[in-house]
């Protein structure tokens, strides 16, 4: 016998367990990455291929430097996991951040001033996705 659940009771039980980091993670990639895209087109209106094309790429990099970050530092703070790992990981990911830095930069003559704008998308996508969750009442949990 199936018990139906009220939608009010159903919207309470979500506001108290939240969501999980992965999904909060997953979340604010999609955030940067539209944020990016975004400031990418005005670049392009305003101030021509080549800032834009940084734009994008900064972004790009930012997102995914973030979202990798985020996924080790849940695996880091999942109970009962190897400590040793993670650390490995965040200096791996580390060497291949400024690795790709390096080949954008010297290697494909990008904009710098537009990888710098790309990335500070990545700040603003932090903060509005953590807005959205606070306002929402919801926490996050590993």
């Amino acid at each position: 016998m199936e018990v139906a659940v009220p939608m009010a009771t159903q919207v309470a039980a979500d506001r108290v367990s939240g969501v999980t980091a992965r999904r909060f993670l997953g979340g604010m990639f999609l955030v940067n990455l539209i944020l990016a895209v975004s400031t990418a087109l005005v670049c392009l209106v305003t101030s021509g291929r080549g800032l834009a094309l940084g734009v994008v790429t900064g972004g790009l990099i930012g997102a995914v430097n973030l979202f990798l970050l985020g996924a080790v530092v849940v695996r880091l703070l999942t109970p009962g996991a190897r400590k040793v790992v993670p650390a490995i990981l965040l200096a791996i990911k580390f060497v291949v951040l400024m690795a790709a830095l390096l080949l954008v930069i010297k290697v494909l003559g990008l904009n710098v001033v537009g990888l710098a704008v790309g990335f500070s998308t990545t700040v603003v996508a932090v903060f509005i996705s953590s807005a959205v969750a606070m306002a929402r009442g919801r926490g996050i949990s590993i």
